[in-house]
């Protein structure tokens, strides 16, 4: 059961009306669960204003659209979260991806520049290892999007 808001939680709240279409009323009913139809709004759109914060980079912009081009490919044979084969295949594309839109041509490096180097310790410790820091960078998102990538599982879950 969805839980009352206080009266100090309201009155930082401006009630408002909005006119949308049913199908994405529903849509938006179901996606918020117990956390409530308004909940759910509320979360979408301040989603909306935080990516409009970030700086955009065109190049991964084009690599975040690219990807979802292949999910979509993909859709046709099945989810590639859901399927070994496909999750592997799905990795595959993303990695051709990411090397086609690459800047410099990779090379057989086996260390980063100095300079790179400095910025990582200075970013993440003394003690990060070049050789595993895409594995930090991707956990360390994940974690910062933890709620979502729970729903996400949990709703996974219970279809089936």
């Amino acid at each position: 059961m969805k839980r009352r808001k206080s009266i100090r939680e309201t009155k930082a709240m401006v009630q408002t009306a909005l006119w949308l279409p049913r199908d994405m009323h529903e849509q938006l009913k179901q996606a918020g669960g117990e956390r409530g139809l308004g909940d759910e709004i509320r979360r979408r759109l301040q989603r909306t204003f935080d990516d409009e914060k970030r700086e955009g980079d065109p190049v991964t912009d084009l690599l975040a659209d690219l990807t979802r081009q292949v999910d979509l490919r993909f859709r046709d044979v099945g989810r590639w979260y859901e399927d070994p084969w496909i999750c592997n295949k799905f990795k595959d594309a993303l990695g051709e991806l990411a090397s086609s839109l690459c800047l410099v041509r990779s090379q057989s490096v086996s260390a980063p520049e100095p300079a790179t180097l400095s910025k990582l310790h200075a970013k993440y410790g003394p003690d990060v290892k070049p050789e595993s820091i895409g594995t930090l960078i991707a956990r360390a998102a994940l974690v910062e999007n933890a709620t979502e990538q729970l729903r996400l599982r949990s709703a996974g879950e219970r279809k089936g």
